[in-house]
């Protein structure tokens, strides 16, 4: 939280939900120049407004919050609907503000740092400063044993018109980052392997994968490593982390034996009862990581 903030009013909040509102509304009616208005972009960050738009489809807004100077607008985003029927799936989505001369406007970098639980950019420099073998660990895991599992060459029969900017996005941004900041935590190399050909072409999967799974890892692991005997034993027990994605909740699975961390989930038909979703929360992952090392 920002120190010796002003309290934020009412009405600021309401300002600020207008703002995602409006921002959210033109990414629906492919209005590019006011969504990029209404956007704070940092040095290094991008924003493909195609796939924004096409991943818009409806949205739902919580209550705005203040957090300093800064208002948290919770939204949950629905993508177009599924080929063949079915309700479309919803992307949680922490939208954070910020004023900036007076205006309101969505912070891209704090948004995603909250979504991920880490800060994006600091995992960045870290991987960067020496930590990205784990991510060239994980690669090279991909070539060994999962070519089974790649991503097609050509796009499958029903694919997401969203689904390859969120691959691209995920795997060349939140994967590589989450592995260095997983990396820290555990004071070891780690290697996260993702099957992107289970995803089967679905965008929902892929940015699943990349926002929830991937954050609720990382909090888990440095959790369990705040114990510094817990984190000694998690070391020896733990060298990769294998994620697929599986088509009902019913199949999920989150086991460690032999050094591998083997994760099923499923971001599709999702169940109203929370004990029969499809993923994880950090705290499920970390009683997992803590029966393995006892």
């Amino acid at each position: 939280m920002e120190q010796d903030a002003p309290e934020l009013t009412p009405k600021d909040l309401a300002e600020a939900k207008g703002a995602v509102e409006r921002f959210l509304q033109a990414a629906q009616q492919g209005d590019e120049a006011t969504v990029r208005e209404l956007l704070i972009l940092g040095e290094g960050e991008k924003m493909d407004f195609n796939d924004m738009h096409a991943s818009t489809a409806s949205y739902e807004l919580g209550e705005p919050r203040a957090d300093g100077a800064l208002a948290v607008v919770e939204a949950k985003i629905a993508g177009p609907a599924p080929e063949g029927g079915g309700e479309p799936q919803m992307q949680p989505m922490p939208f954070t503000l910020r004023r900036v001369d007076g205006a309101w406007k969505v912070d891209m970098g704090a948004t995603i740092t909250r979504l991920m639980g880490f800060d994006l950019g600091e995992a960045m420099t870290q991987m960067a400063e020496g930590l990205g073998n784990a991510m060239a660990k994980g690669m090279e895991a991909v070539a060994e044993g999962f070519s089974a599992l790649a991503e097609p060459e050509a796009p499958p029969q029903g694919e997401d018109p969203a689904f390859r900017g969120a691959l691209d996005m995920v795997r060349s941004t939140m994967l590589p980052a989450a592995t260095a900041a997983v990396a820290e935590a555990l004071g070891k190399e780690l290697a996260i392997v993702v099957a992107w050909g289970s995803m089967r072409g679905s965008a929902h999967a892929v940015i699943g994968v990349g926002s929830c799974v991937l954050g609720q890892i990382g909090q888990a692991i440095r959790t369990v490593c705040e114990s510094a005997g817990e984190q000694e034993r998690l070391q020896a027990a733990l060298d990769r982390v294998v994620i697929w994605h599986v088509q009902t909740p019913a199949e999920r699975l989150c086991v460690l034996d032999g050094g591998q961390l083997e994760l099923a989930v499923c971001h599709l038909d999702q169940p109203d009862d929370p004990d029969t979703r499809g993923y994880y929360m950090s705290d499920e992952f970390a009683g997992v990581l803590r029966r393995a090392i006892q």
